[in-house]
């Protein structure tokens, strides 16, 4: 439920005027509750910093499995230097600025001693093949692969889509204005982007939390006249790393997406002192201080090279004296602040959420827990803070066991597989060279040194004829020696590479194995032949592994719709403006009252067209009409429909009533091609397929009724075959293999019965005469024809068909509209 956060700001002195005064540092001491709270999150932020130091090598070491490409390159640019044929001191040179000179080998002597250089250090050789190893990228592989299939599942437009709880046209009305709401949102913040960043972040570290980056963004421009208007506003959200973010650990990190336990979450990142200095909604900005020491001893170690890679450096004034040294103590500490020397230094900006009833901590009157954004610069100075309208975190986890202080991810997972490979794989091609070893020595008594330059210099010419060398054979038998044996090639044992490569392909088996992830899956041949069935059964396991992994995306994505729709009635502007079908309703009638229902109006001047009841039309309301208890979320994506349970039960009530004349008779005709419209919708086809009602004579004539059935009956196939042809490509795309199949089997039944249900039709026209019988055994080859176009549509559709069949073998009933 949204926070009343207009009447916070306006009704409980909680607007940014009356925070400002309360975090005002100089007076601070004056109010005991305000200065308990800022001490309270200065103690929270530091505990998250030093457990950032404690865990940052866990997902250094994540990353880097994850950027392995990047760390095989130094062979590739070495080779590029060699290729200008340079000098061994320039080659050296080069090596050293890149920091790879403790990979050369040094330089030994004739008696196997190192050489060094007049510096006393070390001589390096230049041996390029050093440089050489794989690192095969097993897995970024992996985690694209699993990446690819979670988004592009989840890839939908609209991106975020609400539906109502209590299934009626007002509320259907009601979510179907916030879906067009939220996804121009989507578009102009592009959701889509934070989504695929999320997942990956949820493989590779095994959790993520989106952190709105304010309360509510807006942004305006001049129109044509010179007015300001709202060009696009809604929330923006920040994915920190995970070493750079905390939370509260004394409870489940998943309760951050229903507000069930977490009190508070936040990251820190470093920006420059300036960069605070000049933001005009920024308090306290004089009395920034260094804060803790703490902090600045992460300069120290490599931790700032990997959770914040940056070149800014630490205020010039400050005296760490080294790490965990200093003055501590809260005096000394507020005098060290930053000046104007000090623009370009880096500076601690930490943003804090946490959710605290104000009125317990001074701030306002307000006695109801509200979730806060707290700005603190350095760990030392609240430069903003303001109240939130949701009260959810959207987080992101990887078949997390929430109990746990860390979780596992996918990439650690698979980290030990990947290093094995590319130790083997390296392996293998070191043997593989060792193979090719083959020295020749050569008898120089016996080879002329003449000769054997010649040998050595003939490249190519070897090899394209006949090649004469000479030798002196009375020689040879006066000194009694075999010209045969004037080379010798010594034999080498040679390495056996296939037992590597087995065991290669058994690693990468054994991982796919226990990551259950398919051949299929990751696209490449199985390592055995097989059947449908076996195939059919690892993708179905696969699948089962795959949508539990996204169950823990979409409760993060359900909590992210709550948020926005709690921000969005809380802050958007309060008219709303959106184009609405008027398939919601069957006449222009229905349509206007409908929108009078939830107080929206038709602001265009088109008017209703029998004959094209689907098109867009502009309606406008007020934000406050759009007021909903709660929304369902809980089948999103690749299983969004709308209410199946809903709708089956739907189904079967009116085939119960389709199928009984008296009751027909008793509600009309017309309502049930109302309630047919809505199971219809109900099963989440395109709104454009519906029914039309039409005025039948039910008192004319067997022959004049048999007449308006049967155009009826072929006005009816006509439209459908032509939605199906027209929807065919689009739903075949967004079937499985496995629902086409049930979705066939079910047609081929229904459309079995829709012919009986003909047949019935025309034996009890057959008296009228042979013309009429012509025309039923012609509407017959319709229907039948219609049944294998309809075996794309759903199967709660067709049951719905095969009541009206029977309904229209039914006896004469009074005279009333009908479809």
């Amino acid at each position: 439920m949204a926070v009343p956060i207009q009447r916070l700001i306006a009704k409980h002195k909680l607007d940014p005027d009356s925070l400002k005064d309360a975090f005002n540092h100089k007076t601070l001491e004056k109010r005991p509750k305000v200065k308990k709270l800022v001490e309270s999150i200065r103690d929270v932020i530091r505990d998250g910093i030093n457990r950032n130091r404690t865990d940052y090598r866990l997902y250094k070491a994540m990353d880097w499995s994850y950027d392995q490409p990047f760390y095989q390159v130094s062979y590739t640019q070495l080779r590029g230097l060699m290729s200008n044929q340079p000098d061994d001191n320039k080659v050296l040179e080069t090596v050293n600025s890149w920091g790879l000179a403790h990979l050369l080998p040094d330089v030994l002597d004739e008696n196997g001693k190192v050489c060094c250089g007049a510096n006393g250090k070390p001589q390096k050789a230049v041996n390029l093949p050093v440089f050489f190893q794989v690192f095969v990228p097993v897995c970024m592989a992996y985690i694209t692969i699993r990446w690819a299939k979670l988004f592009n599942d989840r890839n939908l437009n609209p991106l975020y889509k609400y539906e109502p709880v209590q299934f009626t046209k007002e509320n259907r009305f009601r979510c179907e204005v916030l879906t067009q709401i939220v996804q121009r949102m989507a578009t102009q913040f592009d959701y889509k982007a934070d989504m695929r960043q999320t997942i990956l972040q949820t493989l590779l570290y095994g959790f993520c939390i989106n952190f709105p980056r304010e309360a509510w963004f807006v942004e305006k421009q001049l129109d044509e006249s010179g007015k300001e208007k709202i060009v696009r506003e809604g929330l923006r959200f920040n994915m920190p790393h995970p070493s750079r973010l905390y939370y509260d650990l004394y409870h489940r990190l998943s309760s951050l997406n229903s507000n069930s336990g977490c009190e508070y979450a936040g990251y820190w990142e470093l920006c420059r002192y300036k960069d605070i200095h000049d933001n005009e909604l920024y308090w306290n900005k004089d009395a920034v201080g260094f804060g803790a020491l703490s902090w600045f001893d992460i300069g120290v170690s490599d931790f700032l090279d990997h959770v914040f890679p940056c070149t800014l450096k630490f205020p010039t004034g400050f005296n760490n004296g080294g790490a965990g040294a200093g003055p501590l103590d809260r005096q000394n500490e507020a005098a060290a602040t930053y000046g104007q020397g000090d623009f370009n230094a880096a500076t601690l900006l930490t943003q804090h959420f946490q959710r605290i009833i104000p009125a317990d901590y001074g701030l306002g009157d307000y006695k109801h827990p509200v979730w806060f954004r707290f700005v603190y610069a350095s760990d030392t100075a609240v430069i903003w803070a303001e109240p939130l309208a949701f009260d959810r975190l959207p987080t992101y986890a990887y078949d997390a066991d929430f109990n746990r202080s860390r979780f596992r991810s996918l990439a650690l997972e698979i980290m030990p597989f990947q290093d094995h490979v590319g130790n083997l794989l390296s392996q293998w091609i070191l043997a593989v060279k060792e193979n090719l070893i083959n020295p020749v020595f050569y008898d120089k008594d016996k080879i002329p040194a003449e000769y054997l330059k010649r040998l050595q210099n003939l490249g190519q010419k070897m090899y394209n004829g006949r090649l004469f060398i000479p030798y002196s054979g009375t020689e040879t038998l006066r000194m009694k020696v075999d010209q045969r044996e004037a080379f010798y090639v010594p034999p080498f044992s040679h390495h056996q590479t296939g037992e590597v490569a087995t065991l290669i392909s058994g690693v990468l088996s054994m991982l796919d194995r226990v990551m259950q992830l398919s051949p299929q899956e990751i696209g490449q041949a199985a390592a055995h032949e097989q059947t449908a069935e076996e195939t059919r059964v690892i993708e179905r396991n696969t699948s089962t592994r795959v949508t539990f992994t996204g169950s823990f995306i979409d409760d993060g994505d359900y909590a992210k719709k709550v948020a926005i729709y709690d921000a969005t009635m809380a802050h958007a502007d309060d008219d709303v403006t959106v184009g609405i079908s008027s398939s919601m309703a069957s006449t222009d009638a229905e349509f206007k009252k409908l929108l009078n229902s939830v107080g929206f109006t038709i602001q265009d001047e088109t008017t209703y067209d029998p004959e094209n009841p689907d098109a867009m039309r502009a309606v406008k309301g007020k934000k406050s009409a759009l007021q909903l208890e709660s929304f369902a979320s809980t089948r999103d994506f690749n299983e969004r429909i709308d209410n199946p349970a809903v709708a089956d039960a739907m189904s079967k009530i009116f085939l119960a009533i389709a199928g009984n004349p008296v009751l027909i008779q008793s509600i009309g005709p017309m309502q049930l091609v109302e309630l047919l419209n809505q199971i219809i919708t109900t099963t989440g086809l395109p709104k454009e397929f519906k029914l039309k009602g039409k005025n039948v004579d039910l008192n004319a004539p067997q022959e004049e009724q048999a007449n308006q059935v049967q155009q009826m009956m072929k006005q009816f196939a006509q439209e459908i075959q032509q939605l199906v042809v027209t929807k065919q490509q689009e739903t075949l795309q967004a079937a499985g293999e496995q629902s086409a199949q049930m979705i066939q089997q079910a047609s081929q039944q229904i459309a079995q019965t829709v012919g009986q249900s003909v047949q019935e039709v025309a034996q009890q026209t057959q008296a009228v005469g042979q013309q009429t019988a012509e025309a039923l055994q012609a509407q017959q080859a319709q229907i039948e024809e219609l049944g294998q176009a309809i075996a794309q549509l759903t199967q709660v559709v067709e049951a719905a068909q095969m009541g009206l069949g029977m309904a229209a073998a039914a006896p004469p009933v009074p005279a009333g509209p009908m479809f």
